[in-house]
């Protein structure tokens, strides 16, 4: 999915495979109150 920074206000919680998507999420700024990395787990998926 295509994230847009006004898109990150409809989520209450928004799952990041690994580390990098994470980083990337914080850089839109605004982040939803619940952020869950799924780290080594996410490849898996």
């Amino acid at each position: 999915e295509i994230l847009k920074t006004s898109d990150l206000s409809f989520y209450d919680v928004v799952v990041c495979v690994d580390a990098e998507a994470l980083q990337q999420l914080r850089g839109f700024g605004g982040l939803p109150a619940s952020v869950v990395e799924l780290g080594d787990f996410g490849p898996y998926l």
